[in-house]
């Protein structure tokens, strides 16, 4: 390990002169700066084996501050940003910016024991693979030790190239329903979506899925307890034209009109949806459609209000 540029400052407010005795009731102020830069050659943490790790830090008084910190790890690499800000009543505010290029997402859910410290339920390393890139931005205020999550705010996308969805249980209930294997095990060229988090639950206002026998699009939300709700449409190719002209003629019948572009792209729209305990897999209505996308437009515009994460500084002054 080498630290390189390291300076340290400490200094006194409301000082007196040199010369001038202070008496032992008079309250003395310090400040503190303590900036420079890091880097490690290698380190494991868990299963994983991280290298090439650097970073510029600014630590001052109430504000904490850690830039580019990088490293390559899962074959890609990572570069993240943390601002921390120490707030009156024991409250802390922290912000977050990471940029991954290229990891292998099999591989860091597989090191990371598919993060289930952390309450992930939803997908394991044999459910995704694929190489993972994103942008995530987060904030979060914790107060003592508890984090709010009401107050927690996400904004990001994703992408993953090059890799499949196996044996997932969303996936594999609405294949039982249309009788589509393909759905079962989804092979994929790209897998690319947008997400926030606001009030405690996560919206997803787009995900697109491109593979050669079909296409996948959803979108919807998801608490942080058991509530979901996701709208999906599913565009069969040529392969599966058979089916898709099945799967029209049992959506027709549920009472919605099928547009003649539905028609041309063998497009079947689906919802996969749990609301206080109540499941259910089948043909999508418009009006549930409008109402989730509302829902999502609105939600989005009132996080915007409140949360830009670009106006958020990680600047350490450090070169």
């Amino acid at each position: 390990m080498s630290s390189t540029d390291e300076e340290t400052a400490l200094n006194e407010n409301n000082s007196t002169d040199n010369s001038e005795d202070l008496t032992s009731d008079e309250a003395v102020n310090y400040t503190f700066l303590i900036k420079g830069k890091l880097s490690v050659n290698s380190l494991r943490y868990e299963k994983a084996d991280i290298k090439n790790i650097s970073a510029l830090f600014n630590f001052r008084d109430s504000v904490y501050i850690i830039d580019k910190f990088t490293f390559d790890a899962f074959k890609g690499k990572m570069n993240s940003s943390i601002r921390v800000e120490l707030k009156p009543e024991d409250e802390m505010k922290i912000n977050t910016k990471h940029i991954v290029e290229e990891m292998d997402v099999k591989q860091l859910l597989e090191d990371f024991d598919n993060f289930s410290e952390y309450g992930n339920s939803y997908i394991q390393s044999n459910n995704l693979s694929g190489i993972l890139s994103t942008q995530l931005y987060t904030q979060m205020v914790i107060v003592g030790d508890s984090l709010l999550m009401n107050k927690m705010r996400i904004k990001g996308a994703f992408k993953i190239e090059k890799g499949g969805i196996y044996n997932y249980k969303p996936a594999m209930d609405m294949a039982e329903f249309t009788k589509l294997k393909e759905l079962d095990n989804i092979r994929f060229k790209t897998l690319e979506s947008k997400m926030f988090m606001f009030k405690n639950k996560l919206y997803i206002p787009s995900t697109d899925i491109v593979s050669s026998a079909l296409d996948v699009s959803f979108f919807g939300m998801e608490s942080m307890g058991d509530d979901y709700e996701y709208h999906v449409d599913l565009r069969l190719r040529e392969v599966l034209k058979g089916k898709s002209k099945k799967l029209l003629k049992r959506q027709a019948e549920t009472g919605d009109d099928i547009s003649d572009k539905d028609l041309d792209r063998g497009s079947v729209k689906l919802i996969y949806a749990d609301i206080d305990g109540k499941s259910k897999v089948g043909f999508d209505s418009k009006k549930a459609i409008r109402k989730m996308q509302l829902k999502i437009k609105v939600q989005n515009q009132m996080l915007d209000l409140i949360f830009n994460p670009k106006i958020v500084s990680f600047d350490t002054g450090v070169k």
